[in-house]
């Protein structure tokens, strides 16, 4: 990695995993190893600065004072503590990534999966206000964001879309192929059995050569029932040739939060993509512009698809408004991080970008 990065490239731990405090490796005993592990409130339970132990602290600091950056990036709100202390010139950015207050509850009040690291609404309010500005990786993020640190002089500031636009127009190989691409996160394949058993024989019969091109984790049970028209291609080697073989694509999860990539890069390869309105949280503006929202189960989800795959006018024009709807907001969001990098305190104009 010096090699790559240079002599001022340093790793915290040695790159190693940080195994956290005495206190939180208890606290980890139990919820793993007894039977209180059956118990929410214990499973969910973390102390705010539970991965940040004083070593870690002060070997941080000693390389701050190496480096003497202008600005430190804090990945994740819960390594807050790092940036305790530091010179007041140092400007403290977090890159957030995802909300974790009371993230475990709502995905168990969804019936979904993907239980992670939970804080509480205090919790994350004391970790955050570390900071002078947190990046929140979509809109209504943001939102919440703000409210909980009113009053408090850390700003927010919207990043969601960095990525520029793959192609300058719209393009395919093949008119009929529905193209979906996910991990085997557990939302995906619920997801995705959703809009089998709620429209695939429909786009069937509409669309007789219609295809479902499944890229990435291959879930077995679909696979076996060998469903005509699904293909499961597992890993692909270019991801350019293989949404270029796709007319649009479809992201149905269920659950989950933060920002879903696999929606916005579809969108960067100019694909139309329908999507329901968890795969759309955050970029709901997208809507009309290269994008479809429904509820998964709603008829104008399978509706839009047969639509897309019949008529090569608006796919083509809705591919092209997704590359138009990517090129402004990485300009949009450019313009933030310039503001951002060489640490000018424009609230003002940070806040445009929300």
């Amino acid at each position: 990695m010096v090699e790559h990065y240079g002599p001022r490239y340093y790793e915290l731990n040695n790159g190693q995993i940080f195994e956290g405090t005495w206190y939180q490796r208890l606290l980890n005993f139990f919820k793993r190893k007894t039977p209180l592990k059956k118990f929410a409130f214990i499973k969910d339970k973390i102390f705010e600065d539970a991965y940040v132990t004083r070593s870690l602290s002060e070997e941080f600091k000693s390389i701050v004072e190496k480096v003497k950056p202008t600005a430190v990036i804090c990945e994740y709100v819960l390594l807050s503590k790092l940036v305790e202390g530091l010179e007041e010139n140092i400007v403290r950015i977090v890159d957030t990534h995802d909300r974790f207050a009371n993230r475990n509850k709502r995905i168990r009040e969804r019936n979904g999966h993907g239980l992670w690291w939970e804080l509480t609404d205090d919790q994350e309010r004391f970790l955050l206000k570390r900071f002078d500005y947190a990046l929140a990786i979509q809109r209504n993020e943001a939102k919440l964001f703000s409210s909980c640190l009113e009053g408090v002089n850390t700003k927010v500031v919207t990043l969601d879309i960095l990525e520029p636009a793959r192609r300058k127009v719209y393009l395919t190989d093949n008119p009929h192929v529905i193209g979906f691409i996910g991990s085997q996160n557990q939302h995906n394949k619920e997801g995705l059995e959703c809009f089998i058993e709620s429209h695939w024989d429909n786009i069937r019969s509409a669309i007789p050569n219609a295809e479902l091109h499944i890229a990435g984790a291959i879930y077995t049970e679909i696979e076996v029932r060998k469903i005509p028209g699904i293909s499961f291609l597992g890993r692909v080697d270019s991801l350019a040739e293989y949404y270029d073989s796709c007319a649009f694509c479809i992201n149905p999860c269920l659950t989950g939060s933060g920002l879903k990539i696999k929606s916005v890069e579809s969108l960067t390869y100019g694909k139309p993509l329908v999507t329901s309105h968890e795969g759309a949280e955050g970029i709901e503006h997208a809507n009309g512009k290269g994008m479809f929202i429904f509820s998964i189960e709603e008829h104008g989800f399978g509706k839009t698809c047969i639509a897309l795959l019949e008529n090569r006018v608006l796919t083509d024009e809705m591919g092209s408004a997704a590359l138009e709807f990517i090129n402004k907001s990485v300009k949009i969001n450019k313009n933030a991080l310039s503001y951002l990098l060489p640490c000018d305190k424009v609230a003002d104009k940070l806040e445009l970008a929300n």
